[in-house]
C-alpha cells in the first residue's frame, strides 16, 4: 500500500539495507530526498528485483527498473530497502561512488596448493554472495608460510594450469591472492597475483624479505625490485606484502604514485601478550600502523591476515579494512577464519586529502637530495659501502634488518 508522498527535504535513511536492492546502498551517502523502505519480507524483495517498475499507470512512473515498493522510511518491520519515486536514477553513476571490499581470513595448509586451492573456492563463493566486487585473500595463501625446501616443490608459473583456474574464478570480480611464484628464470618469490574479468592483472614481489626472529625468507626466496601502482576497483591501488609495510618508504612511494589504497596480505605471527590486552601485541602493532598509514596518506588500507597454526607458530587474524581517516570500516575476529565485507566510498580519499593536504605539500625534490647525501656519505641506508669505506665500528652502530 502506497503512503502520503515522500517529505521534500532529504530523509536520512538506515545505511545498511536490504543487500538485494540495487540502489539501497546509495542513499545514506547521497540523501535522496523520495528515500522509502520495503516493509516486505527479503524473499519477496528478492523476487520483486526480477520485474521492472509495477507502479499504477495513472501515476508518475520511476524511470529506474526495478523498483520495490512500501513504506515509508522508519514504518514497519521489513529488511529496510530503499525505493524510489518518481525520479530518474543513474545507477551506473551510483555505483561509481562505492565498492564492496572483502577479506578472506583463512587457514591455508602448509605445502597443500590443492587443498588450498579449494578452499579459495570456497571463501570466494561466500565473498561473492555477500556482494564484494574486490576480494583479498592473505599472504602466501595458497602454500602456507613456513614453506622452507617446499619452496620450488608448490611455486606457480604465470602458465599454471592454478593460475589459469583463479583467472576464470575472478570474471565479474576483482581477486588477491598470495602463492610462491617461480619466474622465467626460475628465481622463487612470494607473490601477491591480481586478478580480474579472467585475467591475470598485476603482480607485486614482495621487496623486504624478513631474516629476523623466526623469519627465514631471504635464504629460499629472491626479493621483489619494485614497488608500482595499478588500476583497481578503488581506484589507483599498491600491493605491499606484510614485511613491506614495516618499512615506511614503501607506503610513501605507493602515496607518490598516486595510490588511493594499498592493499596487504600478511602472515603475521603471535609474538604474545602484555599490558592487560585482550589480543596479541603485534596485532596491536599493525592496527596502530594501519590507522596512522591510511590517515597520514589519505587511502584505504586493506589488511588481510591469515590464521592457523604451522610448526607449532601461530598466526593471530584480525584482519581490517581501515579508511582515509583512520576509521575501521570491518574488522575480521582474532584467531578465527573470518570473512569481513565493507563498503567503502571512493569519495572518502578526497575528502581527507582536503582536510590534511600532506601529500600536497612534500617536496620530493628534498627527500631524493637527502636520501642521495645519506646513501653516498655511507649511513645507514648506505651500509653497502661499510665494506670499502674506513669506517670505525663504533661509528657504525645501526645495522640493516
Amino acid at each position: 500500500m502506497l503512503h502520503q508522498p515522500p517529505p521534500s527535504r532529504p530523509q536520512l535513511v538506515h545505511r545498511r539495507c536490504c543487500p538485494y536492492h540495487p540502489l539501497a546502498r546509495f542513499a545514506t551517502k547521497l540523501r535522496l530526498p523520495n528515500g522509502f523502505r520495503c516493509s516486505v519480507p527479503t524473499d519477496d524483495v528478492r523476487r520483486d528485483l526480477a520485474s521492472p517498475c509495477s507502479r499504477p499507470a495513472t501515476q508518475d512512473r520511476c524511470d529506474v527498473p526495478p523498483v520495490v515498493w512500501g513504506n515509508r522510511a522508519g514504518a514497519g518491520s521489513g529488511c529496510g530497502a530503499i525505493v524510489f519515486f518518481g525520479a530518474r536514477v543513474d545507477t551506473r553513476a551510483m555505483a561509481d561512488l562505492f565498492r564492496r571490499v572483502a577479506i578472506a581470513q583463512i587457514a591455508p595448509r602448509l605445502g597443500d596448493v590443492s587443498y588450498n586451492l579449494a578452499i579459495h573456492d570456497e571463501w570466494l563463493a561466500k565473498a561473492r554472495s555477500a556482494g564484494a566486487e574486490l576480494v583479498v585473500f592473505p599472504e602466501l595463501s595458497l602454500t602456507g608460510y613456513f614453506l622452507k625446501d617446499m619452496v620450488s616443490t608448490v611455486a606457480l608459473r604465470h602458465d599454471s594450469p592454478e593460475v589459469a583456474r583463479l583467472a576464470e574464478w575472478s570474471r565479474g570480480l576483482e581477486l588477491i591472492v598470495g602463492c610462491v611464484e617461480e619466474s622465467e628464470d626460475y628465481r622463487f618469490f612470494n607473490s601477491a597475483f591480481v586478478f580480474r574479468d579472467g585475467q591475470l592483472a598485476h603482480v607485486h614481489r614482495k621487496v623486504y624479505l624478513p631474516t629476523y626472529g623466526l623469519f627465514d625468507e631471504a635464504r629460499y626466496l629472491a626479493r621483489g625490485d619494485r614497488i608500482r601502482c595499478y588500476a583497481s576497483g578503488l581506484g589507483r591501488a599498491a600491493l605491499l606484502i606484510c614485511e613491506d609495510l614495516w618499512h615506511p618508504s614503501t607506503v610513501y612511494i605507493a602515496a607518490l604514485d598516486g595510490a588511493l589504497a594499498v592493499i596487504c596480505p600478511s602472515s603475521s605471527p603471535l609474538r604474545g601478550i602484555s599490558d592487560g590486552r585482550d589480543h596479541d601485541d603485534n596485532a596491536a602493532y599493525w592496527e596502530l600502523l594501519n590507522a596512522m598509514y591510511a590517515q597520514t596518506f589519505g587511502l584505504f588500507v586493506v589488511y588481510a591476515n591469515r590464521v592457523g597454526f604451522e610448526d607449532g607458530v601461530g598466526f593471530w587474524g584480525g584482519s581490517e579494512i581501515v579508511s582515509p581517516a583512520g576509521q575501521r570500516l570491518a574488522k575480521a575476529k582474532y584467531y578465527e577464519e573470518d570473512l569481513i565485507v565493507a563498503e567503502v566510498s571512493l569519495k572518502e580519499p578526497r575528502r581527507q586529502r582536503v582536510a590534511a593536504p600532506l601529500l600536497r605539500d612534500e617536496n620530493l625534490d628534498l627527500t631524493l637530495r637527502e636520501l642521495l647525501r645519506i646513501r653516498d656519505s655511507g649511513g645507514v641506508l648506505g651500509a653497502e659501502k661499510s665494506e670499502v669505506q674506513d669506517v670505525q665500528p663504533e661509528s657504525n652502530t645501526l645495522s640493516r634488518r
